[in-house]
């Protein structure tokens, strides 16, 4: 099965109301059968 890293932003414009164009794109890419099953988050570490 296929994997594909997504950066944690991405989760938070896909929630983003007040960034409408970010938003429809962050669905787009998690929602994209290219994605090939499964999601992985990068782990960030704040500095």
């Amino acid at each position: 099965m296929a994997r594909s890293l997504v950066d944690t932003n991405i989760l938070v414009y896909s929630r983003d109301l007040n960034e409408p164009v970010k938003r429809a794109r962050a669905i787009e890419v998690i929602d994209q059968p290219g994605a090939g099953g499964e999601l992985v988050l990068s782990a960030q570490m704040p500095q």
